[in-house]
């Protein structure tokens, strides 16, 4: 079984959805410094019913500095049952407006606004990702979320969707663990990613 080339595309989204970064020290849903480490559990069902299973995960790395601005190296693995493992890294960093990254895997690296800062309910932002695809990407709610019997209270749920009107994506990011649930539709293919593991990296002595 072979995974679509557009799979791939949502599989990089897993990862600047894990690095949103709120403004507000307590609570932070969407972490970003070194040593924070998701571990997702990831399902494809396709239109005929069969399933592909796979597990992603993604590690903060330590800060480093470029043009004058402070970053942190972010990792992103995904592995599936069929398929090599594929890694994605970029360089993110974060300010009163917005979460920017830099990646290292595009033929021209610069840097790009991932989201628009703070995240509030009904707030709303446009981004360019892979492939030139336009996304719109708007805060629904704050809701809880129940995985493998644990309880997220108060996540923000964003929703994507493409210009082109065949893919939407729902997540959810949880205070002080981040992206803890993602479900994706698009053409051909279902994708649910849900957090297995959380660590919470380093902390900042005062």
């Amino acid at each position: 079984m072979k995974t679509s080339f557009r799979l791939f595309a949502l599989l990089a989204l897993f990862a600047h959805a894990t690095l949103f970064a709120a403004t507000k020290p307590s609570p932070d849903h969407f972490p970003l410094r070194e040593g924070v480490e998701w571990r997702m559990d990831i399902e494809v069902t396709y239109p005929d019913g069969q399933r592909l299973r796979g597990g992603g995960r993604r590690v903060t790395g330590p800060a480093e500095v470029r043009d004058g601005k402070t970053y942190f190296r972010s990792r992103t693995w995904e592995e599936f049952e069929v398929q090599p493992r594929r890694e994605r890294v970029k360089l993110v960093r974060k300010d009163a407006n917005g979460l920017h990254s830099i990646d290292l895997s595009a033929e021209t690296q610069k840097e790009e606004m991932e989201a628009a800062l703070p995240l509030k309910v009904g707030g709303r932002w446009q981004t360019k990702h892979l492939h030139r695809m336009v996304l719109n990407h708007e805060v629904i709610a704050q809701e809880t979320v129940v995985i493998g019997g644990k309880t997220y209270s108060n996540c923000f749920h964003i929703r994507t969707t493409a210009t082109a009107g065949d893919y939407t994506e729902d997540f959810w990011e949880a205070p002080d663990v981040g992206l803890v649930k993602t479900v994706v539709t698009m053409t051909g293919a279902k994708v649910a990613l849900t957090l297995r593991e959380f660590k919470s990296g380093k902390t900042t002595s005062k």
